[in-house]
């Protein structure tokens, strides 16, 4: 549908988002770039889940603009695409493991191509995805990776190894919800967005 809105009951894109574009009208939620603007790509379903073709399109969406045609009038020309999204478990740069990531290192080299960094999680470890390597597509070489934060070190929480570019805070990041609420989240998810 047309309707980006974020269904997915734990506010997870809301709370990325304001992450980085939040005015501050509550004090402890000021995003770190307040004055950006955001188009919004909803590439998962009301359950957060989805499969990394829709990823890919939705980069060439987020660099097409509507009309899926690069270089005309509807063009969103972004900086950067953020993506707090990912799956499954890679030890190494995973370019060429797949045909879904060859796919998506295609489309995460037509947004740079084209002047976007793609800024992505790592992942996180939790019992459905054990182990402590990247997930996709931040295990692509062309994505700019982000790793959680916390404090001085990584969280014990946060994917790591050779694809992983930085790491950022995202420990109890205080961020929007959708609605008109706020809250406290943590992982790579909340990292990615401060990059």
């Amino acid at each position: 549908s047309n309707n980006p809105f974020d269904d997915f009951g734990r506010q997870h894109g809301s709370h990325v988002a304001g992450i980085i574009t939040a005015d501050g009208l509550d004090g402890r939620a000021i995003g770190v770039a307040p004055g950006a603007r955001i188009i919004a790509g909803k590439v998962l379903d009301s359950q957060g889940k989805g499969n990394y073709s829709t990823i890919a399109t939705g980069i060439y969406w987020a660099i097409n603009g509507p009309d899926k045609i690069y270089g005309t009038s509807d063009d969103f020309e972004p900086d950067a695409i953020n993506i707090s999204i990912g799956g499954g478990n890679y030890q190494s740069i995973c370019d060429n493991t797949s045909n879904e990531a060859r796919d998506m290192t295609k489309a995460i080299q037509y947004a740079r191509d084209r002047g976007a960094v793609v800024v992505v999680a790592a992942g996180n470890i939790t019992p459905d995805n054990p182990g402590p390597y990247t997930t996709m597509p931040g295990c692509i070489n062309e994505a700019f990776t982000v790793s959680n934060l916390s404090g001085n070190t990584i969280n014990s929480s946060s994917k790591t190894g050779p694809a992983v570019d930085i790491a950022a805070p995202g420990t109890n990041i205080y961020s929007t919800v959708a609605g008109s609420g706020y809250g406290a989240k943590s992982g790579t998810s909340m990292a990615s967005p401060m990059v």
